[in-house]
């Protein structure tokens, strides 16, 4: 039975207001009511997907297509993806933090308290998590992908994952207070608005000197979205897997605001380019200074 951790929702006295600068786009400034209704239209496209190819959605790679089951032999591989994609995520961060005078709490042989995995789909990266971290937040828009998740991950990484739907806790995780944050392979598949909003509340969850990794495409040519002025609206027109970019310079910002210091910025493209698009791909590396700001 999935394991909903609904502790972790903070209600706000008054909606926070976001801002987001993007060249060829209007400034703006919204709360997540503002959004409601293309968040509940990109919830309703990863409901769809977690139905009918999961495991493709979350990895698209040939194999795991076409079948909303796996075989064992394939869901072991599949998850042996996550595990070699975690080791690389973290022995990165904690090479950059260890250059600007941090350490990482899992560094060294030792174990992190809690993580926070957004975007985590079907668990491919949590459970490698749970075997490094006491606690890792599993949040996703799809129930249809975190339920996969409780069922296909057994022993002691289950007793360790907790599951959030953005549905239940919009965006307002900030009482995890965690050692690592992470995003991967997700971001670029929600509007940039949504995006800036992600990464506050991401700074936001960690305690101080925790770390946090995101995964951002941060730019590619002819985009009709940017060139019709950013309207989130317009994404409710579009049905499948949707590509959106958030410049680098927008998304530093946001985490710098919110009390974060960025460590690094370096192309990081594994699954996000897009084809024919002169794209660009980012991971970002970044650290708690203090207690945020209100």
């Amino acid at each position: 039975m999935i394991r909903w951790l609904p502790l972790l929702i903070i209600v706000p006295t008054r909606a926070r207001r976001y801002t987001m600068a993007v060249p060829g786009c209007s400034n703006q400034t919204y709360d997540m009511a503002d959004l409601e209704t293309i968040a509940h239209s990109q919830r309703g496209v990863w409901e769809e997907l977690g139905a009918v190819v999961p495991w493709w959605s979350v990895l698209s790679s040939p194999e795991f297509d076409g079948s909303a089951q796996l075989s064992e032999d394939k869901m072991r591989a599949f998850y042996a993806t996550g595990e070699h994609a975690i080791v690389k995520a973290l022995v990165r961060t904690a090479t950059i933090a260890k250059a600007h005078g941090t350490r990482a709490a899992w560094s060294g042989g030792g174990s992190g308290a809690t993580a926070i995995d957004f975007g985590c789909g079907v668990g491919r990266l949590a459970q490698a998590l749970a075997r490094r971290f006491t606690n890792v937040v599993c949040v996703d828009h799809s129930t249809a992908h975190l339920t996969i998740a409780a069922k296909s991950i057994t022993g002691r990484e289950a007793s360790r994952l907790h599951y959030v739907a953005t549905s239940k806790a919009g965006f307002e995780i900030v009482d995890a207070r965690a050692d690592f944050v992470l995003s991967l392979l997700s971001l670029q598949h929600m509007v940039p608005q949504v995006q800036v909003a992600v990464l506050e509340h991401l700074c936001d969850a960690l305690t101080v000197g925790g770390l946090g990794r995101v995964q951002l495409l941060t730019g590619y040519t002819n985009s009709p979205y940017v060139e019709r002025d950013c309207d989130w609206r317009l994404a409710v027109e579009e049905r499948g897997m949707q590509l959106h970019f958030l410049p680098l310079t927008e998304a530093t910002r946001h985490l710098v605001e919110r009390g974060c210091v960025i460590l690094a910025e370096e192309p990081c493209d594994d699954h996000v380019s897009i084809p024919d698009r002169a794209s660009t791909a980012h991971c970002v590396t970044f650290s708690k200074l203090g207690s945020g700001v209100s």
